[in-house]
């Protein structure tokens, strides 16, 4: 069976478990539009209550928010799930079951990490950010739309990456419901430039633990903000920060030892 068969099977089961439990998905969706508003609504008090952040007007944070919300929805309805979905069956002993499968565990972790309920951030994100251009008067280049397409990929690689690595770290630690908090927490740095944060923090937000790539550089691509040859060294950083993933999710299930964590 072909990894695309497997995909498209699994998001037929979650279709039908969305036709059967509509209220919970109603609900769920519903929950998420409510916390995905919570970064306009800060941009708003910023930008009311001060002179906003140097160097970005007030639409142009707020597409970087939209740009956030947008990414860290698909995230949540392409590939999330599969973090906690792990992390649940090493800690009751199921995850075993995955190990026999004639398919690479991570592989099939991720082609079975739809869900829908991501769908309404998504949907979110888009709008805001479709928003905050129209406001600006945005006009349209080709080079800047292109520059802002692939370093949105770039940004879902970076996020299926944290998925990655906090999955892995499951199997070395027994706090790893709390660990996933913290990488989550920690990505929300992405809300905002990383400008903000001095030469050092924008040094280590694009090399180091390259959050920037969740918004703050698709937001500057699509304006014109950075030169074409920083895209290219960040597709570097970002494919770097992947293999980094990939490696230690190869060291880490190493250690997996059954119903441990």
């Amino acid at each position: 069976m072909s990894w695309f068969n497997i995909w498209r099977g699994w998001v037929k089961l979650e279709i039908s478990k969305l036709m059967a439990y509509r209220f919970n998905f109603v609900l769920k969706s519903i929950a998420m539009l409510i916390f995905g508003i919570g970064g306009p609504l800060i941009a708003m008090i910023i930008y009311n209550i001060s002179s906003g952040i140097p160097g970005w007007t007030f639409e142009e944070f707020l597409l970087i928010n939209g740009i956030f919300i947008f990414i860290a929805g698909l995230n949540h309805l392409l590939f999330e799930s599969m973090t906690w979905r792990i992390i649940h069956k090493v800690r009751d002993g199921s995850f075993d079951v995955r190990l026999v499968k004639p398919i690479s565990a991570l592989i099939y972790a991720t082609i079975t990490g739809v869900e829908l309920e991501g769908l309404s951030r998504t949907f979110l994100g888009g709008i805001i950010i479709v928003y905050s251009l129209v406001k600006m008067g945005w006009a349209f280049s080709l080079i800047n739309l292109v520059s802002f397409i692939f370093l949105i990929f770039l940004a879902m690689i970076f996020m299926y990456s944290i998925d990655v690595i906090t999955t892995a770290l499951s199997f070395l630690v027994v706090k790893s419901y709390a660990l996933m908090d913290i990488f989550r927490e920690f990505t929300h740095v992405g809300r905002y430039p990383i400008t903000i944060y001095g030469t050092t923090g924008m040094m280590a937000f694009t090399f180091l633990f390259p959050v920037g790539l969740a918004a703050f550089y698709p937001a500057s691509a699509i304006l014109g903000k950075i030169p074409t040859i920083t895209i290219f060294y960040l597709a570097a950083v970002a494919f770097a920060f992947f293999g980094f993933s990939i490696l230690l999710w190869k060291l880490a299930i190493r250690k997996y030892s059954s119903a441990g964590g």
